[in-house]
């Protein structure tokens, strides 16, 4: 979510299946995500991220500043893969993971 003001910030369990805003891939009940509500003139917004985007959205915003937006960055994960590789990457994005979900 890039525009507006940040009302709120979450991560709980769904207790019913949701969409990921950022991939479109189920969250299934009972699964961690974070949950985003905004609010951007009058228009109160909800953005909603499965584990796995909110852990690369967090890895961007480290490597590219907080005013960095994901949907202008989504790129930079591409680069950071290849300029790493892969391996290296996936270490740092389990350990970013688990910080931000304390699964």
């Amino acid at each position: 979510m890039c525009h507006g003001q940040m009302i709120d910030t979450r991560r709980p369990r769904a207790r019913k299946v949701h969409q990921c805003d950022c991939c479109r891939r189920l969250i299934r009940k009972g699964q961690r995500y974070e949950i985003q509500i905004s609010k951007d003139g009058g228009d109160f917004n909800t953005w909603k991220g499965c584990k796995n985007c909110v852990t690369h959205v967090s890895m961007l915003y480290a490597n590219n500043g907080d005013d960095a937006c994901f949907s202008d960055q989504y790129d930079g994960a591409r680069e950071d893969c290849r300029d790493l590789g892969w391996r290296v990457y996936l270490v740092q994005f389990r350990k970013v993971r688990s910080k931000i979900f304390d699964d």
